[in-house]
């Protein structure tokens, strides 16, 4: 489980770093934030999908939440909202959408 929890902040790191710099939002500040706030957010969320409720309303629902907190980070960051929340939203449904083919493409392989 650990192994697949670091796993999932790593790919989630790496796509959202990618998504920073297509977004010309590349800068060491906003990269270590980046990285700092999918530590905070990306465990806590696979920990309670895992342990707790896998259902996709929980899903949703901690997503929502995550693309909040992390739109206030960036924010914090001298972002405007708008620009904070628009960051935000495109580098956790990428992440997001990337992770769910990636896991459908394992299934397919494996099954």
């Amino acid at each position: 489980m650990v192994s697949s929890l670091l796993c999932a902040l790593l790919f989630t790191i790496l796509i959202e770093l990618a998504m920073l710099w297509l977004l010309t939002e590349w800068d060491k500040k906003t990269a270590l934030a980046s990285v700092g706030m999918n530590v905070l957010t990306n465990v806590p969320l696979n920990l309670f999908v895992f342990w707790v409720d896998d259902s996709w309303l929980t899903i949703l629902v901690g997503e929502v939440l995550v693309v909040m907190v992390e739109t206030l980070i960036f924010f914090h960051y001298k972002k405007p909202f708008s620009r904070a929340f628009i960051i935000s939203l495109l580098c956790n449904a990428t992440s997001y959408f990337v992770g769910l083919l990636f896991t459908l493409a394992l299934s397919l392989q494996v099954g």
